[in-house]
């Protein structure tokens, strides 16, 4: 079997399967199994595959069309630049978690503390050292095979960072500069079932409990509370937290009335392949320099591939700018101040605050009728003209 006559019979089966970019993907693992690159296939498509490489790129192309994520063959994924280890033990780095790095980085100064909870792969603690000078980095995980991963990253990129097991809401030591997050969604907690946790201090000062099936605001109290006086926290959250009632109306209004909350990102939907979930981030400082919150409404900030939508370079910068500038940007971002969060009953929702621009065609009601007032003139001659014929026709009879 020829190189193209691989990636042929490759990207049919994953056609067949209805694996989105069925191409890129095929090309991608014959290009993982061959060690060969993009331009193979054009120039030297004609070379045979040896025959356990033709074995192994049929398996993977199996195992592809069992939904098995490209990244988790190829034990490989891009992130920032850098070249991550993956496996079926940490999240694929995604690029809602890009943004969040990207604007981090413009609060990363040499020698700060780094905390990266939830820290999977390391990827985003990793980057943030990797583009730093002299920063400590802790990353925490409850999975023991996920902080084998980040260990492995860490050495390949010849990075130091300290790597801790710890469960989701585990006391940290310390506090840091910055802290970054990605945690599962829909986190679940024991909540009020725990009659300690009211008083303790990571979450006694809003006076509530988060709801036990609800846990994203309680882990954004978790965060604060590791949080240095200076420091900068950015977190990727779901939207619901945002909007909700009861407890978690409670918790916001003591973030608001505190002034914890500098800027709410509502990020696109349909990222990632398998969900249309739409992601938002919280950037959270205990020295802000004003009492307004910046919303910045991302939501059409993505270019169409296939079935599922991407964020280009071009998108990240123009969100990244818009958070620096605070500028507030009409139908893109607005810049409120805490008698409006108030008066909007402390929702945080980007869409209460970001008006979407109307995309509908402007119709000019004056134009429209001087139309009409024409068709109407001109079916009244239409009627006449037919009368007439009507009339001549009967008088010849």
């Amino acid at each position: 079997m020829t190189y193209r006559e691989g990636y042929c019979q490759g990207r049919e089966r994953l056609l067949q399967a209805g694996i989105d970019e069925a191409e890129l993907e095929a090309r991608l693992l014959l290009e993982y199994v061959c060690g060969t690159n993009r331009n193979d296939l054009l120039a030297h498509g004609d070379m045979e595959l040896e025959a356990y490489q033709e074995k192994e790129y049929v398996r993977l192309i199996g195992r592809r069309v069992t939904r098995i994520p490209l990244q988790h063959l190829t034990g490989n994924q891009e992130f920032m630049g850098l070249s991550f280890r993956v496996n079926e033990h940490v999240l694929i780095p995604r690029q809602d978690t890009e943004t969040l790095v990207e604007e981090v980085m413009r609060y990363l100064n040499d020698g700060m503390r780094i905390l990266d909870l939830c820290t999977g792969s390391g990827c985003i603690l990793l980057s943030l050292l990797r583009y730093s000078n002299s920063c400590q980095g802790l990353g925490s995980d409850l999975s023991a095979q996920a902080l084998e991963v980040a260990r492995e990253n860490a050495g390949n990129l010849s990075l130091n960072a300290e790597f801790v097991q710890s469960d989701l809401f585990e006391k940290i030591e310390g506090k840091f500069e910055i802290i970054v997050s990605n945690p599962p969604y829909s986190i679940k907690w024991e909540g009020d079932d725990n009659p300690v946790l009211i008083n303790d201090p990571r979450f006694s000062p809003a006076g509530v409990l988060a709801p036990k099936s609800k846990a994203g605001l309680a882990f954004i109290m978790h965060s604060l509370a590791w949080l240095a006086t200076s420091g900068t926290a950015a977190i990727v959250c779901f939207p619901g937290i945002m909007y909700r009632g009861g407890a978690e109306k409670k918790i916001r209004q003591y973030l608001i009335d505190n002034n914890f909350i500098d800027c709410i990102i509502q990020l696109p939907s349909n990222l990632f392949f398998g969900t249309s979930i739409a992601t938002c981030i919280m950037v959270l400082k205990r020295s802000k320099s004003d009492n307004k919150t910046l919303f910045i409404d991302a939501s059409n900030e993505f270019v169409k591939v296939t079935n599922n939508n991407r964020l280009t370079e071009e998108n990240i910068a123009h969100i990244v700018d818009e958070f620096v500038s605070r500028n507030g940007t009409q139908h893109f971002s607005h810049l409120a101040n805490y008698d409006e969060i108030k008066a909007q009953d402390y929702n945080l929702s980007v869409s209460t605050y970001v008006e979407q621009e109307d995309t509908r065609e402007v119709i000019d009601i004056v134009k429209l009728n001087a139309e009409i007032e024409e068709i109407v003139a001109r079916e009244q001659i239409l009627r006449a003209e037919i009368a007439k014929i009507i009339a001549e026709i009967e008088g010849q009879k």
